[in-house]
């Protein structure tokens, strides 16, 4: 008999140990959806204030639109891949629009669009804002832009990405952001697809014919990115356009 009632009390001490467990991982998996639920619908729509910033007007350059695919290396035995956000009439691309550590000049070595070593191409400088690459090969028939200011981007109003593995995806620029000291737009895809994805890094950004941003960094496949104002851009990698470095 007292076998017996050790029995039933170790039966529902074990149910009791389970039901718990089940609470548990209820909890956690409520506590997940609630994050979810805040990253990807309340916090799009939350209204919030601007980030203070200085004007900043046209930089008075006219560039070739970027968006194809670059892969640069070596950093030991990595190798980045990423896309050019704009080039110079002088085959200097701007690539990236934040720092890769790659190493520079001959040892550089980079791959284009269709995975072809460039003998002729190498970086010569990487900044906080992008990596600058010489001897690169000039896409034909590409539009030619100016990069704006603060003043030719507008809020609330749809711009265009140019992404180095799809075609041309629409954004809503929702407000200015501040990253690593660096003027931002935070940008809201209308598809999933238009969700930031890896290599998708320096795409240039352009609304009412004018480069305005460059993707920059966010989560993958998240709700929003952000993008690096052009003029913040331009003025990172001024130093290393010449044609004579």
């Amino acid at each position: 008999m007292t076998q017996l009632i050790r029995l039933k009390c170790a039966g529902r001490d074990g149910v009791k140990r389970r039901n718990n467990a089940l609470l548990w991982a209820v909890v956690l998996l409520c506590q997940i959806l609630i994050v979810a639920l805040y990253h990807e619908v309340v916090k799009p729509i939350m209204p919030t204030p601007q980030w203070a910033h200085e004007e900043m007007t046209r930089p008075g350059v006219d560039v070739i639109l970027g968006g194809d695919r670059v892969v640069v290396g070596p950093c030991g035995n990595k190798f980045y891949l990423g896309t050019i956000s704009f080039y110079t009439t002088e085959g200097i691309a701007v690539c990236f629009a934040h720092g890769v550590p790659t190493q520079l000049g001959s040892n550089t070595l980079v791959r284009s669009p269709d995975d072809a070593i460039i003998p002729e191409a190498r970086a010569i400088a990487n900044t906080e804002a992008g990596v600058v690459l010489k001897g690169m090969p000039l896409p034909e028939a590409r539009q030619v832009l100016p990069l704006g200011g603060t003043a030719d981007i507008a809020f609330d109003a749809k711009a265009v990405v140019y992404p180095m593995d799809a075609e041309p995806f629409q954004v809503t620029v929702k407000k200015f952001t501040m990253h690593n000291g660096y003027l931002h737009v935070l940008l809201v895809p209308d598809t999933f697809s238009g969700r930031l994805k890896p290599g998708r890094s320096g795409s240039p950004v352009v609304q009412n014919g004018a480069i305005i941003a460059f993707t920059s960094f966010g989560v993958t496949y998240g709700s929003t990115f952000q993008a690096i104002v052009a003029g913040e851009l331009y003025e990172s990698v001024k130093p290393y356009l010449r044609v004579d470095r």
